[in-house]
């Protein structure tokens, strides 16, 4: 998401919060600009889940073979974890294991800066980012990944 002028290498969003913003939107993400922080709304069909880093990643392996990937967030204020978001929620409750939280409200997105250092993205979005994964295709690969996990050699 580039606007053409300061994107970040690393990520390809734009380092500017109005550009940001726009592209956002652009995809259909519920975004409000305040200020330099870019929130994303959590109250409609969006669902932000955070899990133990090593777990996400192999949540989003199995998701991205299935055709089902999600984009993830790396948050400063809690390092060991990723935040999954995902579009189209389930309807009722779902029985999320041990360790694995949703998050309510809203949920600050890159370029956002916090006091503790930058929001950003360990797996980028694009454009279907959120209409290509349901809720209930991260509680299967999780349960795929707790119920199988993969061997270590």
């Amino acid at each position: 998401m580039s606007n053409g002028n300061g994107t970040t290498g690393d990520t390809g969003v734009d380092t500017d919060p109005l550009a940001a913003t726009t592209g956002y939107r652009a995809w259909g993400w519920p975004v409000t600009l305040r200020r330099d922080q870019i929130s994303l709304n959590l109250d409609g069909d969006t669902v932000a889940l955070i899990i133990p880093a090593p777990l996400a990643t192999e949540v989003t392996t199995i998701l991205t073979q299935r055709r089902c990937p999600v984009p993830v967030l790396a948050h400063p204020y809690a390092p060991e974890h990723r935040i999954l978001l995902v579009a189209e929620r389930f309807g009722v409750a779902l029985p999320w294991p041990p360790g694995v939280h949703q998050i309510i409200g809203t949920l600050l997105l890159p370029p956002t800066v916090t006091p503790r250092g930058p929001i950003t993205w360990a797996q980028l979005p694009d454009l279907d980012a959120l209409r290509l994964s349901r809720e209930i295709d991260v509680l299967a690969a999780l349960r795929t990944v707790l119920d199988y996990p993969p061997v270590r050699h």
